[in-house]
């Protein structure tokens, strides 16, 4: 009798922790498909600046903090270099200019550790940005947060240089 109310509740620990795991895993990817295509995407700095509206008006401090697109952390860390923040408050006031503007903001991480921990870790570098635009007032329709964690190195490799290099957040506008 025993033995058949541990097989039963074995039974229903599994059903339940499989079904747990099958609901979460369908919300995450219709995440993902409702990304934008890369090709409609661009992180780089020169070619962005070209289309910006009114940069004639710019001086060479704001074109340069525009340009910077990319923003690095230490190994485990989400916290804004203080070099950073001129230039994510540069791109939160571009955004505030042109309510019409959309960015994406993408949270990188190296190899290390596991796939999950590293989602979580890029999300926060991702929301480490995302907060400063809020607080200099920028609309959330204006943006989109996506972790992708270590599956988009920058750097292949495992070492050092490499880690350092993948440890990211990136702001990548969408192109009109």
């Amino acid at each position: 009798m025993l033995t058949k109310n541990l097989s039963l509740l074995l039974l229903s620990t599994v059903l339940v922790v499989g079904i747990a795991g099958c609901a979460s895993k369908a919300p995450k990817q219709k995440a993902l498909d409702s990304i934008p295509d890369e090709a409609s995407l661009s992180t780089d700095g020169a070619e962005e600046i070209a289309r910006f509206r009114g940069q004639e008006n710019w001086d060479g401090k704001t074109r340069d903090l525009m340009a910077k697109r990319t923003y690095r952390f230490g190994f485990d860390k989400f916290d804004i270099a203080k070099e950073d923040y001129q230039a994510i408050e540069a791109h939160a006031d571009y955004l505030k200019a042109h309510p019409e503007a959309h960015v994406r903001i993408e949270g990188h991480t190296d190899e290390q550790g596991s796939r999950e921990y590293n989602i979580g870790l890029g999300e926060r570098r991702a929301k480490a940005v995302r907060e400063i635009m809020n607080a200099k007032g920028v609309s959330s329709k204006q943006y989109d947060i996506v972790s992708f964690g270590q599956e988009k190195p920058e750097m292949q490799g495992n070492n050092e240089s490499a880690f350092s290099v993948n440890r990211r957040a990136a702001v990548a506008y969408e192109k009109n």
